[in-house]
């Protein structure tokens, strides 16, 4: 956390497995609407995205 003029600053993050029934996808993009930020899954489907919004909204493709 960063204090900056008694305002604090939190940073948060989202993650998780994107999987269809029992199987794992790796190659998935993850991305923040409206940005240019986002992520791809590993290939066991995790992904994470640091320094969001708690406002943000995400597409998976």
């Amino acid at each position: 956390m960063i204090f900056i003029n008694n305002v604090l600053y939190a940073q948060f993050e989202v993650n998780g497995t994107i999987t269809s029934d029992t199987t794992k996808l790796d190659g998935v993009n993850i991305t923040v609407l409206n940005t240019k930020r986002g992520t791809i899954t590993n290939s066991k489907g995790q992904f994470r995205i640091e320094n969001i919004n708690l406002t943000d909204t995400y597409m998976f493709r």
